[in-house]
């Protein structure tokens, strides 16, 4: 291994507070950014999280910027019927963080039951980053805030203890589920006609039924591989 020495060290995050900026979301029409609080600069260049919602379903994404991504939605017939844009704003959000708080965005609001989500799984990997620890810890304050916005009804708590969140489609696979879910999806797209058994072997609590359920719900969004 290499050691190359730098004069600066990286900066744990603080806990800058988040800011969630709600507009209305107009589909065929360009964004107008004076509906943002935000100042013009982080609407059109920093990494945020989102969430598209209506009264019964919801979309999470994520962009580094939110101006161009709502243009891009606006324009998308999926995501005609969504009527309001909540944009998740902090001061010390990254690429990797706002990558990590879409996933688990998008499993706690699907086991929290509030929304139906339009989400897929596809490429939700459970990934190592930079002062992860330190994300995770303010992402509960985040949570809060959502709920006191009427964006989610219960706590962390009450959702990790729920078999929908523990058995859920869009948990992060690991190193070993990711390897083997590739290996499937190769297997089925090149035999889709031959209907040929697909055996996964593992030990306990190798994760062999949460790849199972990942891999129905990603199955069933594929248009090519659709049962």
């Amino acid at each position: 291994m290499i050691t190359i020495p730098t004069s600066n060290r990286a900066e744990k995050p603080k806990g800058a507070p988040f800011y969630v900026d709600r507009v209305p979301f107009l589909p065929g029409e360009r964004v107008d950014v004076a509906r943002f609080t935000l100042a013009d600069d982080k609407v059109f260049n920093w990494p945020m999280v989102y969430i598209l919602a209506n009264k019964d379903t919801a979309y999470v994404g994520q962009t580094t910027s939110i101006a161009t991504r709502m243009n891009q939605h606006g324009a998308n017939e999926e995501k005609r019927d969504f009527d309001t844009i909540n944009v998740i704003y902090n001061e010390e959000f990254n690429g990797s963080v706002i990558t990590d708080y879409e996933h688990r965005l998008i499993g706690y609001m699907h086991a929290d039951g509030r929304y139906k989500l339009t989400n897929k799984n596809e490429g939700m990997t459970d990934s190592n980053y930079f002062s992860k620890g330190a994300y995770s810890a303010m992402f509960e304050d985040l949570w809060e805030e959502l709920r006191a916005l009427e964006l989610a009804d219960h706590t962390i708590a009450d959702i990790e203890e729920s078999e929908v969140f523990k058995y859920s489609p869009f948990k992060g696979l690991n190193a070993d589920q990711r390897v083997a879910l590739d290996k499937i999806m190769a297997a089925v797209r090149n035999g889709i006609d031959k209907a040929e058994p697909i055996v996964v072997e593992g030990m306990p609590g190798t994760g062999k039924t949460v790849l199972a359920i990942y891999l129905l719900k990603m199955l069933r969004d594929d248009p090519v591989t659709r049962i």
